[in-house]
């Protein structure tokens, strides 16, 4: 804070003319008394403080002793100096892959005088030029303490990049001053979230995770491990990723990097970089990879027929029957027709057989008629009676 000290003297004056106090007055460009105090006569110098720069103040000083009061004709003027920017402390907060919020504080009460306020940035340790995104001009008659503003530098390069600035403050009469380059403020990251799974094959999985909900933003490396009983495989994906964001992840499959085994049971967690580091891994969670079932080489997979072979597959049989029964009907007559001439007698079919030259009709349609059969050793012979059925 600003001050100024008034000194005075004594002169001319007697032991017994010596003051046994003194007053002092503080007034402001308005004749407005600031402040007022009693001092004791002996005092030779008083400071006030908190006083702004650049500006006009007046002080009426009076003294007293037994005799009366005294006190000087006119007041006496000062005007305190132009303040030269100051600040006190400078807060940077990275609160998305982009936007910062900065704070300001100035470590004197004569702030008024600020007119402009320019925030430059560049990545850490880097040659590059500065780069400039916030020029604010402040009215002259603002009392400005704390200055609050969110900058997005808007420039994707930079995202996953660390960065310092330095604040720039110019006041009324046009005399700046520049901060320290200042790295901005990180904070650690929290677990990410358990792995969920979309999908699962042979080969390969489809997962999607919730990164940290906590912690300074860019995440640049989210970490994978898938582990078996048998193996252990890691993933990594890099990149610029905000607080909270969900990401899908698809591995195996032949991707470079992880092999997963059909039928295998595998144990996934996650973790979570940014500029701090690592963060602790997530809950572990699992999956089981489907198996192979190959088909059997001998087997080959059945095609649909035709309709005319379908057809033809029921009517075949059907017609091979037919032929089997009418040839083994055939078979048995010619058999019965053999046995009946070896016994002495035909039986036949015809219009105009006879026997012993008599006609036998036994139906309208057919003739039926029994030959008897004569041996030829002894002429008109007759053979021996049969019981047979003609």
């Amino acid at each position: 804070p600003f001050e100024n000290t008034m000194t005075w003297s004594h002169t001319n004056i007697t032991n017994d003319e010596a003051p046994e106090t003194i007053q002092l007055r503080l007034f402001n460009n308005n004749d407005e008394i600031l402040k007022e105090v009693t001092l004791s006569g002996v005092q030779t110098e008083y400071k006030f403080t908190n006083l702004i720069p650049a500006t006009n103040y007046s002080v009426f000083l009076s003294v007293s002793n037994v005799d009366g009061t005294r006190s000087f004709d006119e007041t006496i003027p000062f005007t305190t100096k132009t303040s030269e920017p100051s600040i006190s402390s400078v807060s940077l907060i990275r609160t998305d892959i982009e936007e910062f919020i900065i704070s300001l504080k100035f470590d004197y009460l004569g702030a008024a005088s600020i007119n402009r306020i320019v925030i430059a940035f560049r990545p850490i340790n880097s040659a590059d030029d500065e780069k400039y995104i916030h020029n604010a001009n402040l009215s002259n008659g603002d009392s400005i303490l704390e200055y609050f503003i969110e900058v997005d530098i808007d420039d994707r390069d930079y995202a996953g990049k660390e960065l310092e600035f330095k604040i720039i403050v110019t006041n009324s009469d046009e005399i700046n001053t520049s901060s320290k380059w200042i790295k901005e403020t990180t904070e650690p990251l929290v677990s990410p979230s358990q792995a969920s799974f979309i999908s699962i094959t042979t080969d390969s999985v489809t997962l999607v995770i919730q990164l940290p909900t906590l912690g300074t933003p860019p995440i640049l490396d989210v970490s994978f491990t898938f582990t078996s009983t048998s193996h252990t495989h890691t993933h990594n994906v890099s990149g610029s990723y905000g607080i909270g964001d969900h990401i899908r992840v698809t591995v195996g499959g032949g991707r470079r990097g992880v092999d997963l085994k059909g039928g295998n049971r595998y144990m996934v967690t996650a973790r979570a970089r940014n500029f701090v580091g690592w963060s602790r891994f997530s809950n572990t969670t699992g999956f089981i990879t489907m198996s192979h079932v190959p088909l059997p080489s001998s087997a080959p997979a059945e095609e649909s027929l035709p309709i005319w072979a379908i057809i033809l597959s029921g009517v075949i049989p059907c017609i091979a029957f037919i032929i089997l029964a009418i040839t083994t009907i055939l078979f048995v007559c010619l058999i019965k027709k053999y046995q009946t001439r070896t016994k002495g007698y035909s039986l036949t079919t015809g219009s105009d057989l006879q026997a012993d030259k008599n006609k036998l009709d036994h139906s309208p349609g057919e003739s039926r008629r029994v030959k008897k059969y004569f041996s030829y050793d002894a002429p008109l012979k007759p053979r021996a009676p049969t019981t047979d059925p003609l």
